[in-house]
């Protein structure tokens, strides 16, 4: 799943980085108007990794595979920003054990070239690292919040006069105190991003 994963991530990277710097790219059959209330989401894969400091020791763990989502809603107060709420995450169950990590934040998206599909995107708010192990149909569940920061970059297709899809790379960051010290996780999302706006 991992090399699955890293195509997948080059692919993407590809095409955001043709349709970002080429300056012949075709026009969208539709106009990228970004006004009014919207709602978007995102599904994908990506990786992640822990990190567990504290009494003078350190401790990294290697990036695991997993599936991603992604929920967005916002209002575009510009042709070249809109103002929102996201809430991002990544999941992997293995052998009766399932790791959360989600970023919750209000987010800020910035499209340098309003005719065109580019965005920036970045936004603070809380982390939320959450551990579930299921063994004979009983399960416990140790959550823990702290801050969260997520970024991102992607391109809207429009695919109709309300409706955009395309390739979205995300990045969130939690950290949590914890007696003695902190944990932290990071993870990378590779996702297909789809957006409804309502104007």
């Amino acid at each position: 799943m991992s090399r699955t994963i890293s195509r997948t991530a080059a692919g993407l990277l590809t095409i955001l980085a043709f349709v970002a710097w080429s300056g012949t790219a075709a026009a969208d059959p539709y106009p990228q108007e970004r006004r009014g209330f919207m709602l978007g989401g995102n599904l994908g894969g990506g990786t992640a990794a822990v990190s567990v400091t504290g009494l003078g020791m350190s401790a990294s763990t290697q990036r695991e595979a997993g599936v991603a989502g992604n929920f967005r809603f916002g209002w575009g107060i510009s042709p070249y920003l809109s103002l929102g709420f996201e809430s991002n995450g990544w999941t992997k169950s293995e052998a009766g054990t399932t790791v959360n990590f989600g970023v919750g934040a209000f987010t800020a998206t910035y499209y340098p070239n309003p005719a065109q599909g580019f965005y920036m995107r970045a936004g603070i708010g809380g982390g939320t690292q959450k551990l579930t192990v299921t063994d004979n149909n009983v399960s416990a569940v140790a959550t823990e919040n702290g801050i969260g920061f997520t970024g991102g970059v992607g391109y809207e297709m429009r695919i109709g006069q309300k409706w955009s899809l395309g390739p979205a790379i995300d990045y969130g960051y939690t950290s949590v105190d914890v007696p003695g010290g902190s944990i932290s996780a990071n993870y990378v999302n590779f996702t297909a991003a789809f957006n409804w706006y309502f104007q």
